[in-house]
């Protein structure tokens, strides 16, 4: 789900950081060059769904909030969301049905 969204290796990059990672520790284990990685981290970045922290020479990365929603969302079978995505970000459980 969330590789339609962000491409192969974009959603493999926010799953895996789940826990705090550099780039050259993510580079290793998808196969992918430091650059190409570094690259993915800026866009994933500025665009909310990661943060980092420089560490002496090293920069850690990690999911933010907003990054840990869309992948539980995405995890949740549909037959269970209560609404759309967009609940899944903001908390909220959808159009309330009116009482009969």
């Amino acid at each position: 789900q969330l590789a339609a969204l962000f491409g192969r290796t974009r959603a493999a990059i926010l799953e895996r950081a789940a826990v705090p990672v550099t780039t050259t520790q993510m580079a290793r284990e998808l196969g992918q060059s430091p650059g190409s990685v570094s690259e993915h981290l800026t866009v994933l970045k500025a665009n909310g769904l990661l943060s980092s922290r420089r560490t002496g020479r090293r920069v850690l990365y990690w999911q933010t909030p907003l990054a840990q929603s869309m992948i539980s969302a995405q995890r949740t079978p549909a037959t269970l969301r209560p609404g759309t995505i967009s609940d899944a970000l903001t908390g909220t459980r959808g159009p309330r049905r009116p009482q009969t």
